[in-house]
């Protein structure tokens, strides 16, 4: 081995190659020698041919020594080379960091919302879905599709919403959207928001979602999503023994599968949609007179009806092997839409709503639940069993809803009151 000797520069020590050359002059082996702990300690550098060179040697030197003296940072070659190796390693991950984070920031609200539809298809109920689909479509996409997700802030949530309070409907006889619409529309945002922040980006970034942050639609006082003034959009009106026969009549002329679902909505107060979609199948138990309602608005119930149906029932069972009122709709039933418009076109037909402007006083399908709830409870029927008939989740809906439409109760209750209503002096 080629003899060590040192290179003038304190701490520094060179050897060279017995036949390998760097240029003109024999490589040199560059190595350091320094005093620890009362030792000389010696540790290899590198060879010239590698890079190395006399002024590298010493700075390292010098870094070292100062580093001893200060009792701070790496204090041998070895010691600097794995600091260097794990900057590069930190920097590494904080560019890919900013690569991932690139990757997210190109999400633009429409693609977010893509996704969020898919999960949804899964895992909400049809008809939610659609409600998500049509407020995505008519009102929110337009206004916020191509925006990036991760730029999306509270002000251009309070932008939206303040455009949709000016939004004209696509039908009905309002002039602006209602309350409810442009609620549903701030939720189905938030949803969105929602599902992006608890979602990855893809299984090859597992640990990062689609969007990070707080979700810009708040429910906070100055937040854009604020509860908005609720709007009492509930049907007041109750049919009345003259016009529930004229509703009857004109259905029976308009054919036969709206006078049975009219006849079914009276006597039962069955929802549009739980009528439409009645199949063979829910009426097993139809000589006990129960129909078996399976997955609606409010989940899975019995309803029980009385004779006058029984014609129609049986009739609508034995004439069929799949659904009662098949039709055009994507299920292969008439749609709850179809029935809706034609009982309008009837009450408009028969005078029902002449001169009433008023929505909650106009009679629509709804009103048929509405007058079946009122003419059981004069009936005698008691809350509790009304609000399974109606498949209410809680008593006090179908007593808010329904009570006060129950003008002999309340004008009763009113002339027991005055008969009573005496201020007598004691003494």
């Amino acid at each position: 081995m080629a003899r060590r000797y040192h290179s003038g520069i304190s701490g520094v020590y060179c050897r060279d190659h017995a036949t390998r050359k760097h240029g003109r002059r024999p490589d040199v082996y560059y190595i350091t020698r320094i005093k620890k702990n009362g030792k000389m300690v010696d540790e290899a550098l590198g060879w010239a041919s590698d890079g190395w060179t006399l002024e590298e040697a010493a700075r390292y030197v010098g870094i070292i020594k100062k580093n001893m003296k200060s009792g701070t940072g790496p204090q041998s070659f070895k010691e600097i080379k794995a600091a260097a190796q794990e900057e590069r390693e930190l920097l590494a991950a904080q560019r890919a960091e900013e690569r991932r984070k690139k990757r997210i920031t190109h999400l633009n609200f429409e693609d977010a919302a893509t996704r969020f539809m898919e999960w949804a298809s899964y895992n909400t109920k049809p008809k939610t879905h659609e409600g998500y689909e049509q407020h995505l479509r008519l009102h929110i996409l337009p206004e916020l599709g191509n925006a990036p997700l991760s730029q999306i802030t509270t002000n251009d949530i309070m932008r939206l919403r303040a455009k949709l309070e000016k939004k004209k409907p696509t039908r009905g006889r309002g002039k602006t959207l209602a309350a409810s619409t442009i609620t549903g529309c701030l939720g189905v945002v938030r949803e969105v928001f929602n599902y992006c922040i608890e979602t990855e980006v893809s299984a090859e970034y597992p640990d990062i979602k689609l969007f990070t942050g707080e979700n810009p639609v708040k429910h906070k006082k100055f937040g854009a999503a604020k509860i908005l003034p609720k709007k009492d959009n509930r049907n007041l009106r109750v049919l009345y023994d003259d016009e529930v026969e004229a509703v009857i009549q004109a259905a029976l002329e308009c054919s036969n599968d709206q006078y049975h679902i009219t006849m079914i909505a009276l006597h039962t107060g069955m929802r549009e949609q739980e009528i439409v979609s009645l199949h063979r199948e829910h009426l097993t138990a139809i000589d006990r007179r129960i129909i078996h309602i399976l997955d609606s608005k409010s989940g899975t119930r019995t309803v029980s009806f009385p004779p006058v149906l029984d014609e129609i029932i049986h009739m609508r069972r034995d004439a069929t092997k799949g659904w009662l009122f098949p039709g055009n709709g994507v299920e292969g039933y008439r749609t709850a839409a179809s029935v809706s418009r034609q009982f309008t076109r009837i009450a408009d037909a028969i005078g029902l709503n002449e001169g009433i402007n008023d929505n909650r006083l106009r009679a629509t399908f709804h009103t048929l639940r509405s007058t079946y709830a009122v003419r059981m409870l004069v009936g005698g029927m008691d809350l509790e069993n009304l609000r399974l008939q109606l498949g209410h989740k809680d008593i006090g809906t179908t007593s808010k809803n329904y009570l006060p439409l129950v003008e002999s109760f309340r004008v009763e209750s009113v002339a027991r009151a005055h008969e009573n209503a005496t201020i007598k002096r004691i003494g």
